[in-house]
Order: structure tokens, then sequence, then C-alpha cells
């Protein structure tokens, strides 16, 4: 888990997709970065997309933390995470997450600059779009979660599978929420991604339980 192997593995295949990413915005312009996702997730995610909707949320919320303890998230690249619960929700954050997080900050095991500053100077939307949160300087490696756990699912199932809350800070944390029943979910977070809140086309067996 933590052998200098799987360590460079896991930081030079983010770095070079966030790469290839930058070269399609900076080549064929910025919309390529969502198409490519898009198609890339069309293709790899929705399998997992119409799995997760059958899930109970507490299995969802066990899956995707073990992903991200495993994605070496938080403070010495050591997996930590934390999940926090309230009556509608509950809350993964990390500090930061281990690919697009870490590549915003300067590395704290290997000291590598941040990959949007210099010598990289890897690519951010230059404006805001539905498939960047409605943001502008979003770095492009990150609007996979917003294109992949937020649009995708929604034109799927009707609703986001997680709900980003992507930090513009990036010395603060990111987080995913995952509500207890989809009805629950804002629909700020349908619109920010140039959706429409419709529960009558939610596709979930969701049951709500008490505790994780």
């Amino acid at each position: 888990y933590l052998s200098l192997e799987s360590y460079l593995v896991h930081h030079i295949m983010p770095n070079w997709a966030y790469y290839l990413l930058t070269y399609l915005a900076d080549n064929y312009g910025e919309e390529k970065v969502y198409e490519t996702m898009r198609e890339s997730g069309e293709l790899l995610r929705r399998g997992a997309i119409e799995a997760a909707a059958k899930m109970p949320v507490e299995e969802l919320v066990r899956v995707n933390a073990q992903t991200q303890r495993a994605h070496r998230c938080g403070p010495g690249e050591l997996g930590n995470i934390t999940i926090t619960e309230d009556d509608e929700k509950y809350v993964i954050s990390f500090d930061p997450c281990g690919s697009g997080g870490s590549m915003r900050r300067t590395r704290e095991l290997d000291k590598t600059p941040a990959m949007t500053g210099p010598p990289y100077n890897l690519g951010k939307t230059k404006k805001p779009y539905p498939w960047s949160w409605s943001k502008a300087a979003v770095p492009y490696y990150c609007t996979h979660c917003c294109i992949w756990s937020e649009i995708l699912p929604t034109e799927n199932i009707g609703y986001p599978l997680r709900v980003c809350l992507y930090n513009d800070d990036p010395e603060k944390p990111c987080a995913w929420a995952f509500y207890k029943n989809p009805e629950l979910i804002p629909k700020e977070y349908f619109t920010r991604i140039g959706k429409v809140k419709d529960p009558s086309k939610f596709k979930s067996s969701v049951k709500q339980k008490s505790g994780c």
C-alpha cells in the first residue's frame, strides 16, 4: 500500500491524465475536455452508476471511503479521511484528496510543486461551465468529478450519486456529500450543472438507516 512503486504509479498516472487534458484544451479548445471526459465516463462508468443507485446509501459511503483511502488522501498521503453525518447526509472530506487535491498543492512527501503552477502550469477552466460546477479556474483534471459523479448520474438515474463539495482554495479540504434520500438534494446542486431537479426521474433503491 505504501510501497515506493505504488506511490510513483499513483502520482504519475493522474499527472499524465491532467497533462493530456491540458493539451486537449490548449490545442483543440476547452469543450474537448468535456467531450473526452463525458465519452470516457459513458463508456467506463454507466454500469457503476446503475449499480451504485441500487446500494443503500451507507454501503455507498463505505465503498467510496475505501476508494479514497486507497487514493492516498490526507496528511502524509496515508489515506486519512473524515466522515460526518447529519439528518440528511453523510460527508466524506479529504485534506487533500489523493489526486486532484494533491495536484493543487505542493506534495507533502516528495515536495513536487503544484501542477497548476510553475514549472508545470497545467490548465484550469477559463470560464464557468456546467461541467465545472459553473465555476471558472477549476483544474481540468478535477472536472471529472463533476462529469462522472453528477452530470452523467443525473442523466441516467435522475440525481447526482455524490455531490462534490469542491473548494476554490487548494489549501482547504474538498468533500463528497451522500444524501440519504435523493429528494433531499438541494436544487442548487442540479442548477449548477445545467440540470433541473425532477424527482419523477429518480431511480433509486436508497433506504434510510441510522448509522454508517
